[in-house]
């Protein structure tokens, strides 16, 4: 790793699982330090040091939001959400009871 005042985006994508929308989101929202803020096109913001520890926290705590709504997921796969026996048991009593439609 390059000196420790010299942290990019594209180092912090290096060193930390994020993607580079989630650090300048973090970056816009002013949840990530800058040690140097990027002056225009061409500049590049230097972070803190501390981005790389705040954006493995950030992303962990994504992780495990995903995992307990994937979990969730999968519990509504396993429950039966339509039950095909019940529609086809509904049809034959609607029949049984008439549609009462006659023919006269």
């Amino acid at each position: 790793m390059p000196k420790k005042n010299n942290i990019t985006r594209k180092i912090l994508m290096q060193e930390t699982p994020a993607p580079y929308w989630v650090i300048t989101h973090l970056t816009l929202s002013g949840r990530l330090p800058l040690l140097r803020k990027a002056e225009g096109q061409g500049s590049v913001n230097i972070y803190h040091p501390d981005c790389i520890d705040i954006l493995r926290e950030y992303m962990q705590k994504k992780a495990d939001v995903s995992m307990v709504k994937q979990s969730n997921e999968d519990r509504r796969a396993v429950e039966p959400v339509f039950n095909h026996n019940d529609v086809a048991q509904s049809k034959e009593s609607h029949l049984e009871r008439g549609s009462g439609d006659t023919d006269a």
